[in-house]
């Protein structure tokens, strides 16, 4: 019976080694050798948000410009619109 008390022992003592060997391994990986560390991510991020958004403001205005020139036009009445392919010929 002391036997399988060891053995119980035994195996628990493996199972906390293997959880180091993968905690140091994943620390290695993630850490040491990771050649995408999260503050040059941060950065890359942030710098792509900030394009992002500029080019959103400035297609903003330009839609507002679009609606604007629109709404002064007024409705046109559909049979006046010429397609580009008409205005060709």
């Amino acid at each position: 019976m002391g036997w399988g008390r060891e053995l119980k022992k035994t195996g628990k003592l493996v199972h906390q080694t293997c959880l180091f060997h993968r905690r140091k391994l994943m620390n290695i990986a993630f850490n040491d050798l990771n050649p995408f560390p999260m503050k040059v991510l941060r950065n890359r991020r942030s710098m792509h948000r900030e394009e992002l958004e500029a080019e959103l403001c400035e297609l903003e205005q330009i839609k507002a410009a679009y609606v604007k020139e629109r709404a002064e036009q007024g409705p046109q009445d559909l049979k006046e619109v010429v397609s580009e392919e008409e205005e060709e010929i």
